[in-house]
C-alpha cells in the first residue's frame, strides 16, 4: 500500500464513530456509537476451502458453519478462543426466521457463507451478538435473489458501546433473561410434539375400532358397513357398482366385526381438479390454493381470485363436505385434506393443485375420511405412491382413489366423528393458549431494545465513558 492511501490515526478515529446526526437513536451521556468495523477485527481472509471427506474428518465437536471451509489456529491463537460468526448471505439476513450471529468456542469450521469476527481488546462478544441479532439489517444488505452482506457495508452497521463494565453486565443480565424465554419456548414446543403424538395415537385407536369398542358392546345393533355399500350400489347403478366392496386381500390389519376394508373410490361420487385459470390478487371469487389447506381446514389467508362471470367460478363451485385434496406439494405436504364447511360452500373455487372429492353420503362420511387421510395411516399409505418431479410430489387422483380404507358402520362412523370432532376441538382450544410465540418474540424485542439504550437497569452514570479506550485500540491497530 503506498503511503498516500494509508490513514492517519485521526482520519481513523473519526471514521469509526458514527456522526450525532446518523445514530439511530440517543444512548446515555457515557455511551458512544460506533462503527462495526472498527469495533471488531475480522478474520474472513483465513478461511480456507476443503473437501467434503476432510470436512467430514476433522469437523470436531462445533457444528460445521457453511459449505467449505475451516477456521483452525488463528494468528498465534489457540482453538480456545472465542469468535463471532456472522452471516454473510442468504434470504434469512432479511427474513430474520432465526439467528444470524452466534458465538463459536474452540474449533471454528467456516466457509464464504459468514464473517468471523471478534471484538478488540477485553470488550465481551456476546454484548456484539446480541446486538446483531436485535436490528435489522435490510439497510446494509444487497441484493434480492440472493440477499448478501459484504464486508463494506457490514463495517459501516452502527454499534452502541457503554463502559466496559456495563457491556459485561448487560451481556449477562441478557443471557439470563433470554435463557428464560427460550426455555419458555422450548417447553412450548415440548408440549406441541406431545399433542401431536397424542392426536396420532387417538387417530390409529379410532380407525382400528379401539377408541369405540365399549360403544360397540353398547350398540350391539348398529350393523354392518355392508348396509352403506348396497345404498351405493343403489345410487350408482352402473359398471363400477358391481366392485364396490370387494374384498381386499392385503389389509393392514383386522378390524372389527361389521367392519371392512374397502377402497376410498367405493365411496366416490366424482372427483375433479381444480381451475388452471389466471388469477388476481384483489377482487372476484375467491381461488383455494395449497397454502389454504391446514391442519384439516380450510384457512382464508393469501387468498386469489376469479372474475365473478369466469366460466370456471361455477364450474369448479364447492359444496358443503366436499374433501379438498392437495395432490402436489412437497413430499412432507402433499396429500393434506380439508373438508369443505357451510360458510365455505359455493362462496369459492380451487386451483388446480387441489382435487375436489366428492363422497355418497358425504354430510355422514366426509369427516370421517378427511381425519383418515390426515393420519399417519392414510398418509403412509398415499406417501408410498409418490411421484417426484422437479422437487415437487404428486399423488394423482386415481392414486388417492386406490387408498384403502377401514370402513365402519354408519352409526359407528357418526361416533368416531363426534369423538375425533371433540377431542381435535378441545385440542385446538389448548393450543390457542400455547399460541405465545408472538408475545415472547415482542418481549424478547423489547428486553433487546431497553438493553442496548441503557434502560435495562445496568447502567452507571459514574462510569467513565469507553471513547478512550477505543481510541487507544484503534490507534494501535493501525499503527
Amino acid at each position: 500500500m503506498s503511503k498516500k492511501n494509508v490513514k492517519s490515526p485521526e482520519e481513523v478515529l473519526k471514521e469509526a464513530f458514527v456522526p450525532v446526526e446518523e445514530q439511530p437513536y440517543k444512548v446515555p451521556d457515557n455511551w458512544v456509537w460506533v462503527r462495526l468495523g472498527f469495533y471488531l477485527e475480522n478474520y474472513d481472509n483465513l478461511r480456507v476451502p476443503i473437501s467434503t471427506d476432510e470436512r467430514r474428518d476433522r469437523q470436531g465437536p462445533f457444528p460445521y458453519y457453511g459449505a467449505s471451509g475451516v477456521i483452525d489456529y488463528i494468528d498465534g491463537f489457540t482453538h480456545e478462543g472465542e469468535f463471532i460468526l456472522l452471516g454473510e448471505d442468504g434470504a434469512n439476513l432479511v427474513t430474520r426466521t432465526k439467528p444470524i450471529a452466534f458465538l463459536a468456542k474452540g474449533k471454528i469450521w467456516v466457509n464464504n457463507h459468514a464473517h468471523v469476527l471478534r471484538t478488540r481488546g477485553e470488550f465481551p462478544n456476546k454484548f456484539v451478538e446480541y446486538y446483531l441479532n436485535s436490528i435489522s439489517l435490510n439497510k446494509y444488505v444487497s441484493g434480492s435473489a440472493q440477499p448478501k452482506l459484504n464486508q463494506k457495508n457490514m463495517n459501516a452497521i452502527p454499534l452502541p458501546i457503554p463502559p466496559l463494565n456495563e457491556q459485561k453486565r448487560i451481556a449477562d443480565k441478557l443471557e439470563s433473561l433470554l435463557d428464560k424465554i427460550n426455555q419458555a419456548k422450548q417447553l412450548i414446543e415440548e408440549a406441541k410434539e406431545t399433542f401431536e403424538l397424542r392426536r396420532a395415537a387417538i387417530l390409529e385407536k379410532a380407525f382400528r375400532g379401539e377408541l369405540t369398542r365399549n360403544w360397540r358392546v353398547e350398540n350391539v345393533q348398529s350393523g354392518s358397513v355392508e348396509t352403506l355399500l348396497q345404498k351405493i350400489i343403489a345410487l350408482r347403478n352402473d359398471k363400477k357398482s358391481k366392485t364396490i366392496g370387494k374384498e381386499i386381500t392385503s389389509a393392514p390389519f383386522e378390524l372389527p366385526y361389521g367392519w371392512k376394508w374397502i377402497r376410498l373410490e367405493d365411496l366416490i361420487e366424482v372427483s375433479t381438479y381444480g381451475t388452471s385459470a389466471k388469477t388476481n390478487d384483489d377482487v372476484g371469487v375467491p381461488v383455494l390454493r395449497m397454502g389454504n389447506i391446514h391442519d384439516g381446514q380450510l384457512i382464508l389467508d393469501n387468498l386469489k381470485y376469479l372474475p365473478i362471470d369466469h366460466a370456471d367460478v361455477e364450474k369448479y363451485k364447492l359444496e358443503e363436505y366436499d374433501l379438498l385434496f392437495n395432490r402436489t406439494n412437497s413430499y412432507e405436504l402433499v396429500g393434506k385434506t380439508a373438508v369443505v364447511r357451510g360458510k365455505q360452500a359455493t362462496k369459492m373455487t380451487y386451483a388446480s393443485y387441489l382435487v375436489n372429492v366428492r363422497l355418497f353420503f358425504k354430510e355422514k362420511i366426509a369427516r370421517y375420511i378427511c381425519y383418515y387421510i390426515n393420519s399417519h395411516l392414510g398418509r403412509n399409505y398415499l406417501l408410498s405412491m409418490v411421484t417426484q418431479q422437479v422437487g415437487q410430489a404428486n399423488i394423482n387422483a386415481s392414486k388417492l382413489a386406490s387408498l384403502i380404507v377401514p370402513m365402519p358402520p354408519e352409526e359407528e362412523i357418526a361416533e368416531i366423528t363426534r369423538l375425533l370432532d371433540n377431542y381435535i376441538d378441545n385440542e385446538r382450544s389448548i393450543f390457542e393458549t400455547l399460541k405465545i410465540d408472538d408475545l415472547l418474540n415482542s418481549l424478547e424485542k423489547a428486553i433487546l431494545a431497553k438493553a442496548y439504550s441503557g434502560d435495562l437497569g445496568t447502567y452507571d452514570e459514574i462510569e467513565a465513558s469507553p471513547i478512550a479506550l477505543i481510541k487507544d485500540l484503534l490507534s494501535n491497530s493501525h499503527k
